[in-house]
């Protein structure tokens, strides 16, 4: 069983979690490179909440793609820790979830990472004192 139609008669399953990237016999979409695995976009994903459920799909298969908006750091470490264990599996994009004008652009740049998105998880907040 393919994980999606474009691996049809390339012995993808769903259980393979290898790039379809320019490698052998295999094929590449508009965007460079379809990613077998689910992809998850995850909002606010680098601290607390947020970076638990990062982990918990990660370590279920998905490859993610997790916003920050402040907490580089700490979402440079989630990234460096989750694709230590999946090579390449976790990006990153930063941006404010409160300029409207700007998230159709990051929504695409989330996608473009791995050629799909299967899960919108949006856990992005404020905490104010």
């Amino acid at each position: 069983m393919s994980v999606y139609d474009g691996t049809a008669g390339l012995g993808v399953t769903s259980l393979d979690y290898r790039w379809i990237c320019g490698l052998s016999g295999y094929q590449q979409n508009v965007v460079g490179c379809l990613s077998v695995a689910p992809v998850a976009f995850l909002t606010g994903a680098a601290v607390r909440v947020g970076a638990v459920v990062a982990r918990h799909l990660h370590q279920a298969g998905y490859n993610l793609v997790i916003h920050y908006r402040h907490s580089q750091a700490a979402a440079i470490a989630l990234q460096t820790e989750l694709n230590t264990l999946r090579l390449d599996s976790v990006a990153l994009v930063q941006g404010d979830l409160l300029q409207i004008p700007h998230l159709p652009a990051l929504a695409a740049e989330a996608v473009a990472r791995f050629g799909r998105m299967d899960l919108l998880l949006n856990n992005a907040s404020t905490f104010y004192p």
